[in-house]
């Protein structure tokens, strides 16, 4: 099996690809869980972390998660994901944290 170790920026294009592609797809409204699953594939796939959580959240509360690969701690420090000033969710990327998207 070939392997390509892509830059962090190309991964995220990747990302934002299948999510357009994944929305083009959709005759329904889609609900929290079932997007935060779908999002927590393809970060699993796409970033260079080889465990995460993804958190979704909406009024102050978790109402998603998606986890990927074994976290044996909490992110020290998780990437806080806002939507025009307001928190909906945290990114946690295992032991390494938001270091393990730093390209090598």
């Amino acid at each position: 099996m070939d392997t390509t170790i892509v830059s962090t920026s190309t991964a995220s294009w990747e990302i934002l690809v299948q999510l357009a592609q994944g929305a083009q797809q959709v005759v329904a409204a889609p609900d929290a869980a079932s997007l935060t699953a779908r999002l927590g594939e393809l970060l699993m796939r796409h970033l260079p972390a080889p465990a995460g959580r993804l958190e979704v959240n909406e009024d102050g509360r978790v109402v998603a998660i998606a986890s990927w690969g074994d976290m044996a701690a909490d992110d020290p420090a998780p990437l806080a994901l806002r939507a025009e000033g307001a928190l909906v969710g945290h990114l946690h990327l295992g032991n390494e944290g938001a270091a393990a998207l730093d390209p090598q």
